[in-house]
């Protein structure tokens, strides 16, 4: 694959349809992406030299450098699905095999995991990237178990995590860390924790998302560990007078317990957390829209008890996507100052848009635990898990 063909898919295809705010077709696959792009060094070649459309802009200040990394990116990313199986079950994204349509949606894709800083600096962005897909650690240790000793406060259960692949098209990032409560008589039964999308580049580890799939029906082992979870919250007291960060799911603690010890083994003193990916956002955004006009397409007026349901469905929608994103980034930040809290050794060193728009904590491995305060389930778990103990154990 030659890398003129890699710029010419971005710059003559790519580029030109999120200008345009129209669909990309894919092998019959639709996406949408919405964003402008200014190369300040081209004369010739400017892209909606100003952001007219209210939206994100990609700024590029160095078209040599940024193609270079592109075309790096791109070769890698393929070679990553190329090598997974698993990835080559995913139509969207494998697309048969087909080189070209491959090459199309990772030069898509790559946009929706961009913050707007991301948008401003995309050679830095994409040199983080390639980093991810280049991480040693991840990719020799891919599924090895990594397992904590028995931990009396959690019902003398085990944790049990490792790091996997994930689709890098539908989530944030190449590599996800996974991780679970276990239980030491019955190795079948489990109590899966949130899953974490991360990627190490140049030491530093970039924290994407904290998800988990909300279940509505449990085992009876599995109600024992979610009641043991809430362990977590005993002998907290909330200093915060705005915001309790008592209010924060528990399962989410665990999982990040287990993932800042490991990030502190492998010698990472600095977790930069994203939380806000404006492509994303209009995609949510998109879909709320188009149900709003379906519902404006059917309704008359407001002058009986159907129109008016429908005038507030459509009400409701429109402040959704707002509320629901302001939500999920006031909850996703409290998980991170709760951890500050519990684990002397982790600060957070910069709220976002302090220093730019992430939140940063740093991670100090000559701090002490003795006699902390917040000593609890949580320290307990912190204090068993290890990889360096189980570097040698057989992948899944």
């Amino acid at each position: 694959m030659s890398e003129q063909r890699i710029l010419d898919f971005f710059y003559q295809t790519i580029v030109p349809a999120a200008a345009s705010s129209q669909p990309i077709f894919i092998d019959g696959w639709k996406f949408f992406v919405d964003f402008d792009t200014r190369v300040l060094d081209d004369n010739i070649n400017r892209y909606s030299p100003e952001n007219t459309r209210g939206g994100v802009t990609l700024l590029i200040k160095d078209k040599e450098r940024f193609n270079a990394v592109l075309v790096e990116y791109c070769l890698k990313m393929i070679e990553h699905i190329n090598k997974h199986e698993e990835l080559q079950q995913i139509d969207y994204l494998y697309f048969a095999g087909d080189v070209d349509s491959m090459l199309q949606a990772v030069l898509l894709n790559v946009w929706f995991n961009a913050t707007e800083e991301d948008f401003n600096d995309p050679i830095h962005f994409l040199y983080q990237r390639v980093g991810f897909l280049d991480n040693e650690f991840c990719n020799e240790n891919l599924r090895t178990k990594f397992m904590s000793e028995e931990i009396e406060r959690l019902g003398m259960n085990q944790l049990e995590a490792y790091v996997d692949i994930q689709n890098p098209s539908a989530l944030e990032t190449p590599y996800v860390f996974c991780s679970h409560i276990k239980s030491c008589q019955s190795p079948d039964e489990i109590y899966e924790l949130p899953n974490i999308s991360f990627g190490i580049s140049n030491n530093v580890s970039y924290v994407y998302a904290i998800q988990g799939v909300h279940k509505t029906s449990f085992t009876p082992y599995q109600k024992k560990i979610n009641r043991l979870l809430y362990k977590a919250n005993e002998n907290f007291v909330n200093d915060y007078e705005e915001e309790s960060i008592k209010d924060v799911s528990v399962s989410q603690l665990f999982a990040f317990t287990a993932f800042l010890k490991m990030m502190q083994e492998l010698g990472i003193e600095d977790i930069v957390v994203k939380n806000f990916y404006p492509l994303r956002y209009q995609a949510k955004e998109r879909v709320i829209q188009s149900k709003i006009s379906q519902l404006e397409s059917r309704r008359g007026g407001l002058d009986n008890e159907w129109d008016i349901n429908c005038h507030q469905e459509i009400e409701t929608l429109k402040s959704k996507n707002d509320s629901l994103q302001y939500n999920i980034h006031n909850k996703y930040l409290r998980i991170f100052r709760r951890i500050e809290y519990h684990f002397p050794n982790v600060e957070v060193s910069s709220y976002p848009y302090e220093l730019d728009n992430a939140m940063h904590l740093k991670i100090d491995s000559n701090a002490d635990f003795t006699n902390t305060v917040s000593s609890n389930v949580l320290n307990d778990v912190y204090q068993s898990f290890t990889i360096c103990r189980d570097m040698d154990h057989k992948k899944l």
